[in-house]
């Protein structure tokens, strides 16, 4: 069977909540320090983000067969390389001069994997524009009523869920100071974190409800 989009996400959410459930062990059984707990939890954080993002990219991609007679304008204005283009290019004149069977579009669709690696959808805006790639229109809209959420209580969490995976994952989770003095990590709470994880998961089922 082929791999879905949500399982790719249930893969990096199962490997976040066993970071976590590493870290919670470790405590109870006070094994390593404070900081490595924290760190494997802080991983789960980056890690639960990432499930969210994969799935972003891998919806897209499956839509491409449904969506490719008319493309939504989201994904008419994505720019590929040139590089990309040529060798469409190349490939079907090739094919036309050998007299043998074309299938531009596999080429097409890889090229806009390729593209899509160089996007990120973590964001309330960025999942929007993906959702509007594949085709989807008024997607928050569908995914708070599925949620029973405002959109902006989703607005508000994702956004912070997002603030704190990139301070993780650009700044090393170290407190912004003036002037520092010594090196001081943000605090992580292990509770928010396994509620940040099923937050998460049941935003990606939400999602899953409309694509």
């Amino acid at each position: 069977m082929p791999v879905l989009p949500i399982n790719i996400a249930t893969n990096c959410l199962s490997r976040a909540n066993a970071f976590a459930d590493q870290a919670n062990a470790m405590q109870r059984k006070k094994e390593g320090t404070p900081q490595i707990r924290n760190d494997l939890r802080r991983m789960a954080v980056a890690l639960g983000v990432a499930a969210l993002d994969a799935y972003m990219h891998s919806v897209v991609l499956r839509k491409i067969n449904a969506i490719k007679k008319n493309p939504p304008k989201s994904l008419r204005r994505l720019q590929l390389d040139f590089g990309d283009l040529a060798d469409l290019t190349n490939l079907f004149i090739e094919r036309q001069r050998t007299n043998s069977q074309s299938r531009p579009w596999v080429h097409a669709k890889e090229a806009l994997r390729r593209r899509l690696t160089k996007e990120t959808f973590q964001t309330y805006d960025q999942i929007a524009s993906s959702l509007a790639m594949a085709g989807v229109q008024q997607g928050w809209s569908q995914i708070c009523h599925h949620l029973h959420l405002t959109d902006a209580q989703v607005r508000n969490t994702l956004s912070r869920i997002n603030h704190q995976r990139n301070k993780i994952v650009h700044e090393g989770d170290i407190v912004r100071l003036a002037r520092p003095r010594s090196i001081k990590l943000e605090r992580i709470n292990p509770s928010q974190v396994r509620k940040d994880l099923r937050w998460i998961e049941a935003l990606i089922h939400a999602i899953d409800q409309i694509v």
